[in-house]
C-alpha cells in the first residue's frame, strides 16, 4: 500500500491532531503530512509538484520572503499547470496578509516583484483598479484589505492543524481565477487570452462597420475603453484582434465565476479576467451541441418576441441598435449626474461569416440551406424561417428581390436577420432572478442537481452558499454552521450582525441605484418596453472602488 493510500485511509484520525509549539515536527509529521496527502488523492490526483507544494505551504507560521518568492516564480512559469500557478497565486496571499503593514521594506520588495513599484509608493495605473491612492502606506491598508475579502478561507488555514474540509476549500477557491487578487500581476493579457480560447469554439466574422454611426457611439467606446485598468483593456484588445466569432464549446463551464462561463439557462459567455472585478460578455454565443444557432417562430404556442427568432444568437442590426441606445444613455446620465451609468459598454460588432457545424465551420449561408449540415431539426427550422420572413416582409414592409427555392428563403431571411456578435464591457453574470432562485431553500438543488445534473455534498452547497453571498454584500463573514440545511445555512449568514448591516446598506443603496436610472429615463422623456428592467436583464455585481468593496446593479438588455 502506498504512503498516499495509507494517508487517505488514515485522514479521519488527522483531523483532531493541532501543531505543539513546543513540538513543531512533531505537530507536522502527523498533521499535515497525512493530511495533505489525504487532500492529493481525492482532489489533486496525486500531483507530486502540488503535494510538496502543500506541504512546504503549510509549515510556514509567518511571512518568508524567500518562500513567497518562489510562489511568484511558480505562478509565472508557464511550463507549470494552470491549476498549479492558480494555487501558488492563493498561498501568495496567504503569506502576504500575515505581513505587519508597517512592514515597508518587505512590501516595498514584493511590489517590485509585482512591477507595480514607483517612486514613492505604487503606479498610478492602479488608481484605475479601484485603489483610492498610489502613496505607500495607506495604500499597503488598501492592497491587505482587497486581499482580506478571502479570509473566510485564509483564516482556517492553520499549518498541520488546518482541517481536511478548510484545505479543500482553499484549494478549491484557488480554481476561481477571478478571486485571485495577485494574478492580474502574474498572468499577461495574452496568455490569459490564450487560455479563454481553449475553452470556446472560435470561427471567422467579419468587423461591422456602420457608416451611419453617430459620433458619440465611438465616444462612448474610446471612454469605456480608457476607464479599464491595463490588464483587462489589454485582454479585450486581444480578444478583438481579427474579428473573431466566440461560441460556447460543447462542455461549455456553467459553474459560477469560471474564466469563461456559459450561465445557466442563458446563451451568452461571459469572461472574468484573473484577479479582476470587471466581466466581458460575448453575446451571443450559440447553444451548445452540433446547432449554435436555429430560428424558432413560435414556442408553446405562442409567437417567439422578433429579439428572440434567432435562437441562439443576435441580429446585427439589433446589436447596432443596443450600442447606440446604450451609449446616448450613458453620455446623458453622464451629464445629469456625473458619474458613470451603470450600464455595460459596447466594445465591438462583427457579423458572423462562419459558424461551427457537426462537420467543421460553414459559411452561415450553407449552415441554415444544407440538411446535410445542419442535421436533425432541418426541416422544422425551414418551416420557422418561412415564418419569420413573412412576418419580417409584414412588419418592416421591405424585402430582396423574389428569389424562389431554398436559397432564395436562406438569402431573404440573413437580409433581414444577419447575425452578430458584440463584446460588452461591464456586464454581470449575476442576474437578480437568479440570484433570489440560487439564495432560496431550493438554491442548491436547482443549481447542482436540476441545473448542473450533479450529485452536490454538504461542503459544495456551502461553498456555493458562500460565493454568492461574497458577490451581493461585498465583503461577507461566513456563520460557524454546517451546510446540511441549505435555507438555513443562508439565513443564518443573512442573520448574523455585519451581514445583516451590510445587506440593509446596500439594500437601500440599490433601491437608490433604480430611482436614478428610472428618474434619468423619464426625465428624458424616454421609455422601455422592459427588457432593461426584467429580473433576468438586471445583475448586481462587488466593485472595488476607492479602495473597498461596493455593490452596484448593473441595467442589461438595451433593445427596448
Amino acid at each position: 500500500m502506498s504512503s498516499v493510500t495509507k494517508a487517505a485511509d488514515n485522514a479521519d484520525s488527522c483531523k483532531s491532531i493541532s501543531t505543539d509549539s513546543a513540538n513543531p515536527r512533531l505537530g507536522y509529521s502527523f498533521g499535515a503530512k497525512f493530511l495533505v496527502a489525504a487532500q492529493l488523492t481525492r482532489r489533486i490526483h496525486h500531483d507530486r509538484v502540488v503535494n510538496d507544494l502543500l506541504n512546504e505551504f503549510l509549515r510556514q507560521r509567518t511571512y518568508q520572503k524567500t518562500f513567497c518568492l518562489k510562489l511568484l516564480n511558480l505562478a509565472r512559469d508557464r511550463k507549470a499547470g494552470w491549476g498549479t500557478r492558480c494555487l501558488a497565486i492563493l498561498m501568495a496571499e496567504h503569506l502576504v496578509l500575515k505581513l505587519e503593514p508597517t512592514d515597508l521594506e518587505s512590501f516595498d520588495e514584493l511590489f517590485a516583484q509585482l512591477n507595480i513599484k514607483a517612486a514613492g509608493g505604487v503606479k498610478p495605473s492602479l488608481l484605475r483598479e479601484g485603489y483610492s491612492t498610489t502613496a505607500l502606506r495607506p495604500f499597503i491598508r488598501e492592497f491587505q484589505g482587497r486581499l482580506a475579502r478571502l479570509n473566510r478561507i485564509h483564516g482556517r488555514i492553520r499549518g498541520a492543524a488546518t482541517s481536511e474540509d478548510a484545505l479543500r476549500d482553499f484549494i478549491e477557491v484557488s480554481r476561481t481565477e477571478c478571486k485571485l487578487t495577485l494574478a492580474r500581476y502574474l498572468f499577461t493579457p495574452k496568455e490569459v487570452v490564450a487560455r479563454i480560447v481553449k475553452e470556446v469554439k472560435v470561427s471567422d466574422g467579419v468587423k461591422d462597420i456602420d457608416v451611419g454611426q453617430y459620433g458619440f457611439v465611438d465616444t462612448e467606446i474610446a471612454r469605456a475603453l480608457k476607464r479599464l485598468p491595463d490588464f483587462e483593456a489589454g485582454i479585450l484588445r486581444c480578444l478583438c484582434e481579427g474579428s473573431k466569432i466566440y461560441w460556447a464549446a460543447d462542455r461549455a463551464n456553467q459553474r459560477i465565476n469560471s474564466l469563461v462561463e456559459y450561465p445557466l439557462t442563458t446563451v451568452v459567455l461571459v469572461i472574468k479576467p484573473p484577479g479582476s472585478d470587471h466581466e466581458f460578455e460575448l453575446k451571443r454565443a450559440g447553444r451548445r451541441g452540433n446547432n449554435p444557432f436555429s430560428v424558432v417562430y413560435r414556442r408553446g404556442g405562442y409567437r417567439v418576441t422578433p429579439s428572440h427568432r434567432l435562437d441562439g444568437g443576435s441580429m446585427a442590426w439589433l446589436l447596432r441598435y443596443e450600442g447606440r441606445s446604450a451609449a446616448r444613455f450613458s453620455a446623458i446620465y453622464r451629464l445629469v449626474h456625473g458619474a458613470e451609468a451603470p450600464l455595460p459598454g459596447y466594445i465591438t460588432r462583427n457579423t458572423v461569416y462562419s459558424i461551427p457545424s457537426r462537420v467543421g465551420p460553414v459559411p452561415i449561408f450553407r449552415y441554415f440551406n444544407d440538411p446535410q449540415v445542419y442535421g436533425e431539426g432541418h426541416t422544422e427550422m425551414r418551416a420557422a424561417m418561412k415564418d419569420v420572413v413573412i412576418a419580417l416582409k409584414k412588419d418592416e414592409g421591405r424585402n430582396l428581390p423574389h428569389v424562389a427555392g431554398d436559397m432564395g428563403l436562406t438569402a431573404e431571411y440573413i437580409s433581414h436577420d444577419a447575425p452578430g456578435q458584440a463584446l460588452l464591457s461591464g456586464t454581470s453574470s449575476f442576474r437578480i432572478d437568479k440570484l433570489g432562485l440560487y439564495l432560496s431553500p431550493a438554491g442548491a438543488e436547482t443549481y447542482f442537481k436540476n441545473y448542473l445534473q450533479l450529485d452536490y455534498t454538504a461542503a459544495q452547497a456551502k461553498q456555493f452558499a458562500d460565493a454568492l453571498l461574497e458577490e451581493v454584500l461585498g465583503v461577507y463573514d461566513p456563520p460557524d454552521l454546517e451546510c446540511d440545511d441549505y435555507g438555513r445555512y443562508v439565513d443564518a449568514a443573512l442573520s448574523m450582525t455585519a451581514n445583516r448591516a451590510r445587506a440593509d446598506e446596500i439594500f437601500l443603496n440599490l433601491v437608490r441605484q433604480i430611482a436614478e436610472v428610472w428618474g434619468t429615463l423619464l426625465g428624458i422623456k424616454g421609455f422601455s418596453r422592459g427588457e432593461s428592467f426584467v429580473p433576468r436583464n438586471v445583475g448586481l455585481r462587488s466593485v472595488w472602488e476607492k479602495g473597498q468593496w461596493k455593490v452596484k446593479r448593473v441595467c442589461r438588455g438595451h433593445d427596448a
